[in-house]
């Protein structure tokens, strides 16, 4: 089961074999865009990405190693979503702003996404599937 500490590094490591740079990444206990990358040229473009685990990253909690209920999950993807659209907002430093959320590649997950699908394409908001093997696949419409 993935945790969210590792969603955000392979979806960093991804993102860097596209050519951006990474300007933040956190870890779960710290607040803020869980990811944050740029790539230079013609047009400055920022990627901005919230990302969410199956499974609790915090030793000693209810949830650590066991994957997320179907209620967990809604709210993990219902946050995301949130997230994902406030972090539209353009800033000073990028000519171009992309948004996306970054997902364990799974059943639930997938589901709680589909019911959002044409707000998410219409927000423009990237989804990042994230496999077990660290594998991202983006589904976007636009290409990093």
């Amino acid at each position: 089961m993935l945790s969210e500490n590792q969603i955000v590094e392979f979806v960093c490591r991804h993102v860097r074999s596209c050519g951006y740079e990474i300007v933040s990444q956190l870890k779960t206990t710290q607040q803020g865009r869980d990811i944050v990358a740029r790539r230079a040229g013609s047009i400055l473009t920022e990627l901005r990405i919230e990302a969410k685990g199956e499974t609790s990253d915090r030793q000693g909690s209810a949830r650590f190693g066991k994957g997320f209920n179907s209620a967990q999950v809604r709210d993990h993807v219902a946050n995301a979503f949130y997230c994902a659209a406030s972090m539209r907002q353009p800033s000073s430093a990028a000519g171009e702003v992309r948004v996306g959320i970054a997902l364990p590649d799974t059943a639930p997950h997938r589901k709680r996404i589909e019911a959002v699908r044409d707000a998410i394409a219409v927000l423009g908001i990237g989804v990042f599937w994230v496999a077990p093997s660290g594998e991202v696949k983006v589904d976007a419409s636009w290409s990093l």
